[in-house]
């Protein structure tokens, strides 16, 4: 969580949080969390209950704007099945940063995840 907006919420929420989505991301199989995917971290803080992760790329690099897409199906996915997360859910321009996609391709990806994702209807 050093760079682009995960800098941003590190400095926000602090280390504890960042040694949480560590955990998660090593309690997986594959050990790091591949872009498609997503996990959830409590944040402490009274306000913004949680975190959802979802990685646009696997390490700082120029991405495709469909790594946006992917990102917020994933989180999308989750906030599905996951009752806590019931509510609003801010997000911001995956990939704009360091992935380098232009944030009107971003937006157009994020739109069509979000298209998606309504169209499928609730998880059984």
């Amino acid at each position: 969580m050093d760079g682009g907006i995960d800098q941003q919420y590190l400095a926000f929420f602090g280390t504890e949080l960042q040694a949480r989505v560590l955990e998660l991301v090593r309690a997986r199989p594959e050990g790091y969390l591949p872009v498609g995917a997503s996990g959830v971290v409590e944040t402490s803080h009274p306000r913004i209950s949680y975190l959802v992760i979802a990685p646009t790329m696997f390490a700082p690099e120029a991405v495709p704007a469909s790594h946006a897409y992917r990102a917020l199906r994933a989180v999308l996915r989750l906030v599905g099945t996951h009752p806590a997360l019931d509510g609003d859910v801010f997000c911001p321009g995956l990939t704009t940063l360091t992935g380098m996609v232009a944030p009107e391709d971003a937006a157009a990806e994020m739109a069509e995840a979000y298209r998606d994702w309504t169209a499928q209807g609730p998880p059984a």
